[in-house]
């Protein structure tokens, strides 16, 4: 269906020109409708896409007709190219009287005429409330009109004039035309009217105004930019050019390529007569990116623009976009051999991880604090498919309720109090075709568990404050140290959002779990921060019993306290002082004989060289120390025991018992590696 141009004429007569001149321009694009005053009723104007009026007046008289929001556009007329050609040859210090139609348009005509350079005439405008005119040489009119045949002067006609380039380029904008249907346009019509192939023409030909336009332009960029006409002259430069060449602008304004080729043979490429995208040259010991562009129109070479840059600039370039693009914290460095452990719960964690990481669905990590579950995370998304593009790490309980949707889903300029002006990309965005990390998502609020629920379900959203839908591919990760089951029993979740989430749900094991890892982890620990020190049994005992509410954070954090403070052996004594409490260090639950015999024994064991007095009172205030609740009859008891087995022999005075080689048997590499 064809858009519509309503056209507001001075009468019939004018009305049929003006329409078949617009159709002609246009090519028949638009519907046409004249409308212009007569005798009979107007009818309102409801319905079209632009309203063109011929008069100012015209316009006046017609508003109250006009029933709609179109845009209303004033036309602009100018004299053919050839009246241009015959009124340019009419000698100077001549008189002109110009006529036309009406007031307005005669008006229009002789500062059209004016406005075109044709100042050697002397010009007079027509008006018949005018009763007489100093004596005139010419009489420029339109057309022969009967009321100037009493004027004693030569009559020159010009014709009917022809739209005004600047009308046809507003015509073009407002009705939405396309760029080829456009270019056809213009070239056709600039052959017709003078305003654009003289008027603009003789701007373009005056060097003073476009250097001045050009350099405020190419001093904007960040390039050194040469322009080069068709003769390899160049015409223009930035002050970037000089700095980056290293080459005063004296030497390369106005000079030919050949000459500045001939004195830095290093330029060649300068002389390419084929386009160059982005060449790595040497030039006085810079590595410099050279692209040019050669400048044609229908064939013919106008001339070219040289583009260089210097390739550090370059780099520094594309790492602050990649910085701006991924951000700091949007990739992870994590792999799955960051994972430190090989206990079964730990492995089997880690196996279903790998299974799952290229499937686009949802994982939820659950457990608790200090366990690892971002670890999990970035390394299940280095082993995806998704591992070149951003990983996006949210912590949903650190950012303020009020704040927390925008951060997620972006929002548009003037979204609320204190937004960007131009808006803000959100992290769904950042994370588009890689994988999104919300951490603690149990702290989520439930209007934002909505919105979540929607990205999760059709892979779009709106931004705060947007009309428009944004698409996206982002693989969700979840992680949580709450029971969301409970959560969405007790109404703080949504169950519909848990099930989302909950496709594989991978339990990361307490350190508690899996305390035959600690060696492991504690060999991690002093590699990674190149400290090495002896561990004292005391402490290894101490692992094995702390229940580590922390997990590993509270564990890296515990040796980090102890390597820095003290440099002695990592012994009990030297750690926290929250931690050196009886609570901590035995347990309220009975302890069997078999483990109580067994450090017995590797108490004795470990004073075997008969220098250290190892009696009940000894063994007493070593378990103190180390704070095992026993008493000096206990052990005497327990002793005892180990006596009749033959694991100990009792020593008569200070020497008190030893271990016999039967009780070192028992002990084997099992007890050893178990403390």
């Amino acid at each position: 269906m064809k858009k519509k141009i309503t056209l507001l004429t001075l009468n019939d007569e004018i009305a049929p020109l003006l329409k078949k001149e617009l159709t002609d321009i246009f090519d028949n694009l638009f519907e046409i409708d004249c409308y212009y005053p007569t005798n009979g009723p107007v009818h309102p104007i409801k319905n079209t896409d632009l309203i063109l009026c011929h008069d100012p007046n015209l316009l006046v008289q017609m508003m109250p007709y006009i029933k709609c929001n179109a845009p209303t556009l004033m036309m602009k007329r100018t004299i053919s190219n050839k009246s241009f050609k015959k009124l340019k040859k009419l000698p100077l210090g001549k008189k002109a009287l110009i006529v036309s139609v009406n007031d307005n348009a005669t008006l229009e005509i002789l500062t059209t005429i004016f406005q075109l350079g044709i100042n050697q005439l002397t010009l007079y405008p027509y008006s018949k409330n005018i009763a007489s005119y100093p004596p005139v040489d010419y009489i420029v009119s339109s057309r022969d009109y009967d009321f100037i045949h009493d004027i004693n002067a030569e009559l020159v006609i010009i014709g009917k004039r022809e739209f005004d380039i600047s009308t046809i380029l507003d015509i073009i904008t407002i009705m939405e035309i396309d760029k080829v249907a456009s270019k056809k346009i213009i070239e056709r019509h600039s052959l017709k009217a003078p305003t654009f192939s003289h008027g603009i023409k003789a701007t373009l030909e005056d060097k003073r105004v476009l250097s001045t336009k050009w350099n405020i332009l190419l001093e904007k960029f960040s390039d050194a930019v040469i322009v080069c006409d068709e003769n390899n002259e160049v015409t223009l430069i930035n002050n970037k050019t000089s700095e980056v060449l290293g080459l005063p602008c004296d030497l390369l304004q106005g000079n030919k390529l050949e000459n500045i080729v001939n004195q830095f043979p290093e330029l060649k490429f300068f002389l390419s007569d084929t386009t160059l995208n982005s060449e790595l040259i040497y030039f006085k010991g810079k590595q410099l990116v050279i692209t040019i562009e050669n400048i044609e129109y229908n064939s013919i070479l106008y001339g070219k623009i040289i583009i260089i840059n210097l390739y550090t600039n370059i780099l520094k370039t594309q790492n602050k976009i990649h910085q701006k693009i991924i951000g700091k914290g949007h990739f992870s460095k994590y792999t799955f051999n960051d994972i430190i452990g090989k206990s079964p719960k730990l492995s089997e964690a880690v196996d279903i991880c790998k299974k799952v990481a290229d499937s686009c669905s949802t994982i939820l990590f659950v457990g608790e604090s200090g366990t690892g579950k971002e670890l999990f995370a970035g390394a299940t998304h280095n082993h995806s498919l998704r591992s070149k593009k951003p990983f996006v790490a949210v912590n949903c309980a650190s950012i303020p309720e009020n704040l927390l949707e925008s951060e997620l889903f972006g929002y548009d300029e003037g979204a609320f109090t204190g937004a960007k002006k131009d808006g803000k990309i959100g992290m769904f965005e950042r994370a588009n075709g890689g994988t999104l990390f919300l951490d603690e998502i149990g702290e989520l609020p439930l209007k934002v568990q909505a919105s979540l629920l929607r990205v999760l379900q059709e892979g779009q959203f709106m931004r705060v404050g947007g009309d428009f839908i944004i698409e996206i591919n982002t693989r969700v990760i979840t992680a949580t140290n709450k029971d969301l089951l409970n959560m969405v029993e007790e109404g703080t979740f949504r169950k519909d959002l848990f099930y989302r989430i909950n496709v594989f749900q991978i339990q990361i094991p307490t350190l508690k779990e899996r305390v035959s890892d600690i060696p492991l982890l504690i060999n991690t620990f002093m590699s990674n921060s190149n400290k090495y020190y002896p561990i004292e049994q005391d402490f290894q005992i101490f692992c094995n019993n702390y229940d580590w509410p922390g997990n590993i954070r509270e564990l890296f954090n515990t040796l980090e306290y102890m390597t820095t403070i003290s440099k002695e052996n990592l012994s009990v004594k030297n750690m926290p002082k929250y931690l050196i409490k009886k609570s901590y260090l035995y347990r309220d639950k009975d302890i069997s004989d078999i483990t109580l015999l067994e450090y017995l024994l590797l108490k004795l064991l470990s004073q075997e060289d008969g220098e250290r007095n190892t009696g009940r009172r000894s063994l007493h205030n070593y378990f103190c120390n180390i704070y095992y609740n026993i008493s000096e009859v206990n052990i005497r008891k327990n002793l005892d025991s180990l006596a009749q087995k033959g694991y100990v022999k009792a020593n008569k005075g200070r020497r008190g018992s030893e271990i016999t080689i039967e009780g070192i048997s028992v002990l084997g590499t099992k007890i050893v590696n178990k403390v």
